[in-house]
């Protein structure tokens, strides 16, 4: 029988058998819906604001640009206009006194927050938690994500209601090239504006879509990415035959597409020329590389949504070819048989090739030392 890792305390034990290198203070959701930090090489089981439970939390490294994330008083945020910060902290979505109240939004005479980073020729994407407070509930607030410098106008935009929720907001912004600079904006709409908005948690980054939060408290803050990874010889691993069933979740950008490269698992014996992975480049697709250098045989499957939670097997065996099977499909079948390498080491969330991190979840993984037939393969991911 396999063990399969489908809850939070065996998700927690198969996760410390790992060695995940997540850089102390690494943030996500919790169970009770508060934001956690994680100490060094602590996992983060990460849940939705439901209380569900959305796995294994697998990221790439970031950088939060904001130099001061929460001391939104601090003369590196330009209060436009009227615009002041209360002096009073409020409860944050951490559940301690980390809030901020921004105070005196006026649509009319353009009255905002601003913060601003260096940065040239990239995509940056921009976040805050924002929740109303009093009348204010019901009301718009306005985040943008802008360059700064440069001939060129452009911004991205969401506008949000308020709710007596926390809720993060995020906007990513293309700079086109002769910006030098990023800035995220908030302030409110035209019509149906607040005045007064709780805030928490501002975050400028490079990339197409929002990660974790990383706070700040002075400087700049790099999270290291996630590497999760075991030895095979930990949970009996058979090299002539095999199978291994995983849900999962993977982030698309925020332009609605993915041509990120994000990998559910991987196999390799300790070079990047053999490999066994699960991986995505363009959204819809999954591909199941069996990698016997130089020569790759690959098993596709397409036309599956890899922004909700996806469920795959994937099965080998000496002198056949690979099998991948999505969410209870057909079939997809590699051109050739191989005969795999010795493994020595199964990675989560990624593989041996360069920048592959899952940017995702770990829900569940089971691992059969057996390849199961076709039927067993639907049957498991349905």
């Amino acid at each position: 029988m396999a063990k399969v890792y489908d809850n939070a305390t065996d998700l927690i034990t198969f996760a410390r058998l790992q060695s995940q290198n997540t850089t102390s203070g690494s943030s996500y959701l919790g169970s009770d819906g508060l934001l956690k930090f994680a100490a060094e090489d602590e996992p983060r089981i990460e849940y939705g604001s439901d209380g569900s439970l959305k796995g294994l939390l697998i990221e790439e490294q970031r950088t939060n640009l904001v130099p001061y994330s929460e001391d939104f008083s601090n003369a590196a945020w330009l209060k436009v206009g009227t615009v002041a910060i209360d002096s009073t902290l409020v409860t944050g979505p951490d559940g301690t006194l980390s809030g901020r109240k921004v105070l005196n939004l006026n649509a009319a005479s353009g009255d905002r927050l601003t913060g601003t980073v260096s940065v040239t020729n990239s995509t940056i994407t921009g976040s805050f938690w924002v929740k109303g407070d009093g009348a204010n509930i019901g009301k718009d607030v306005l985040m943008s994500v802008k360059r700064s410098g440069g001939t060129f106008a452009g911004s991205a935009n969401v506008t949000h209601t308020l709710t007596s929720e926390w809720v993060r907001l995020d906007a990513t912004f293309t700079q086109l090239p002769d910006n030098t600079g990023a800035i995220v904006v908030l302030g409110s709409p035209s019509t149906n504006s607040a005045s007064e908005v709780l805030i928490y948690g501002a975050q400028l980054e490079a990339g197409s879509f929002a990660t974790s939060y990383i706070p700040t408290s002075g400087s700049q803050q790099t999270r290291s990415a996630d590497v999760a990874s075991i030895p095979v010889s930990a949970f009996g691993y058979n090299q002539d035959a095999g199978t291994v069933v995983v849900e999962f979740d993977m982030l698309s950008d925020n332009a609605g597409s993915n041509t990120l490269t994000q990998a559910a698992f991987g196999f390799h014996d300790g070079t990047s020329n053999n490999r066994l992975e699960l991986w995505s480049a363009i959204a819809g697709t999954l591909t199941l590389r069996d990698r016997i250098a130089p020569v790759n045989h690959d098993a596709v499957s397409s036309g599956n949504s890899l922004e909700q939670s996806t469920k795959s097997a994937a099965s080998y065996a000496s002198g056949e070819a690979s099998k991948l099977v999505v969410n209870g499909g057909s079939a997809s079948v590699a051109a050739t048989a191989t005969t795999p390498p010795a493994y020595s080491t199964l990675l989560l969330g990624d593989t041996q090739n360069v920048d592959a991190e899952l940017n995702g979840h770990i829900k569940s993984l089971s691992y059969f030392p057996r390849r199961l037939t076709n039927a067993q393969l639907q049957e498991l991911t349905a």
